[in-house]
């Protein structure tokens, strides 16, 4: 009989969620190391299923910092490489065939 509330609402999670990674960047931005990839790794699991673009490669970039921080190459190349999937993803959906004629045009 597991009838346990759970201590966060999904609204709390999220909030915790946009605060943490608010607070990392904070940390990365002033030079202070990242110690822990605990909230990070919930953050961009979140982001990964709820978030905008934006938010996912900021979620991952961080992740990479926390891991360069805490001296874990391999797992800070692994975000790295995920950034660079994205990123990649995203501009050849924009340099189409069809949008690169349309610039072509434009700029000559």
């Amino acid at each position: 009989m597991n009838n346990a509330t759970p201590i966060f609402s999904c609204h709390h999670l999220v909030i915790w969620t946009i605060v943490s990674t608010f607070v990392t960047d904070s940390l990365n931005r002033n030079y202070i190391p990242i110690t822990t990839d605990s909230l990070l790794l919930q953050a961009t699991a979140y982001f990964d299923s709820h978030g905008t673009p934006n938010e996912r490669l900021r979620a991952h970039y961080l992740l990479g910092c926390a891991y360069r921080d805490m001296g874990e190459a391999p797992q800070a190349i692994e975000a790295g490489l995920y950034i660079i999937c994205e990123l990649y993803r995203v501009f050849s959906c924009l340099l189409s065939p069809n949008v690169i004629s349309l610039q072509h045009l434009i700029t000559f």
